[in-house]
């Protein structure tokens, strides 16, 4: 692209009416600020005056974040170069400029890959370690733990309520250690799945069973709903309870977090018949503490967490659980407060021709076509 002194283009070539989308004859005449993303025009103008009262060539790679934008409203990364053009009394600009998103795709995929490779490292460095607490620790756990109970449930022995609270205490931190120890171990073996023809709305319903007594032990008012008729899955209906299970024990933690008094958690199941193939979509969505930024980013990555007690693990499992199964796994804020786990899993195996964007039509919870689960005290 050369430009006079004014930054009014004067020549453009067929590559840059196919980066920029406009044609040379609607370029040509015009300030080259039109190229420049909105936010950036005013201060773009200021740089180009200031280079065109003392012009020298500058080469690509300067390390400055550039960017173009095309006529369709997309913004996409560059790297340009300049050339002064001495023309007579005048000194124009030739402005040689390359787009980056490709090489930040690969970028992106590279660091990625690297991502993963470093996940790799510490999956394998957790299962030996996973592996040694097993061996040395699980049995003596167990031991420990059935000692507890039977002493907690012996009437005969006298104990004073003081010794009963200090044994119900000690199991308590057992059981929290065995929790530990559980997700080591299920995030350290890899995900071999048992795949079976399944109805989701009984996995569901499994799940809500298994955390049963933290939801009536912290007043959680939990609802249900499944969408009538949902299809079959094939899929691994245990690892599928797991991760379920850990969702909803995680809005369990958030209300509890929050200190509300109140706390809601809604279980929600429909079909969704976007995007390439149709999916069940499953939404665990609490009135709780919600997500901080930092929290947001991260809160699927092995070993971080918010909280004072965890691994860090559980939302981890899933994850895995969900993408060995071809779906996908997000927690993101509630506008109202709260968070909304949402997860998708594709009806049959993805092909290649199921890449294709198609349209969206989503039935939502709220329609006639859902039944709701009702059930005395704490679930509905």
């Amino acid at each position: 692209i050369l430009t006079n002194p004014q930054g009014i283009m004067v020549l453009t070539n067929s590559r840059a009416e196919e980066m920029f989308g406009y044609t040379r004859e609607e370029m040509h005449g015009q300030s080259l600020d039109m190229l420049v993303p909105d936010e950036a025009r005013q201060a773009h103008a200021g740089l180009r005056r200031r280079y065109a009262d003392a012009a020298i060539p500058r080469p690509m790679g300067s390390g400055v974040d550039l960017h173009g934008k095309h006529r369709d409203g997309h913004v996409f990364p560059v790297d340009i170069g300049l050339n002064p053009i001495e023309a007579g009394e005048e000194t124009m600009v030739l402005s040689s400029v390359v787009d980056l998103s490709e090489r930040r795709a690969l970028k992106d995929q590279l660091e990625e890959r690297d991502r993963q490779v470093v996940e790799a490292h510490a999956l394998a460095t957790v299962g030996r370690m996973a592996a040694m607490v097993a061996h040395d620790l699980r049995n003596p756990l167990s031991s420990v733990k059935m000692g507890l109970q039977i002493l907690n449930r012996s009437s005969s022995k006298g104990h004073g309520k003081g010794d009963q609270e200090l044994q119900q205490i000690a199991l308590d931190q057992v059981q929290y250690m065995e929790k530990i120890l559980s997700e080591l171990l299920s995030y350290a073996k890899p995900t071999v799945l048992n795949r079976e023809w399944l109805t989701i709305s009984k996995i569901i319903d499994r799940a809500v069973l298994l955390c049963e007594k933290e939801i009536q032990r912290h007043h959680i008012r939990l609802k249900v709903w499944n969408q009538l008729s949902l299809p079959t899955l094939y899929g691994d209906p245990h690892r599928l309870q797991q991760a379920i299970s850990n969702l909803i024990t995680n809005a369990i933690e958030s209300c509890v977090e929050a200190g509300i008094g109140k706390g809601e958690i809604s279980v929600r199941s429909h079909l969704d018949l976007g995007e390439d193939i149709p999916r069940v979509c499953i939404e665990i969505i609490d009135n709780g503490v919600g997500l901080d930024h930092r929290t947001e980013s991260k809160v699927f990555e092995p070993f971080f967490t918010s909280r004072a007690k965890g691994t860090g693990l559980g939302l981890t499992i899933v994850r895995q659980i969900i993408a060995a199964h071809g779906g996908t796994a997000t927690l993101s804020n509630e506008p109202g407060g709260g968070a909304r786990a949402r997860v998708n899993l594709p009806t049959r195996p993805l092909t290649e021709a199921d890449q294709t964007n198609g349209p969206t039509v989503t039935l939502r919870p709220d329609s006639d076509e859902f039944r709701m689960l009702e059930v005395a005290g704490t679930r509905e």
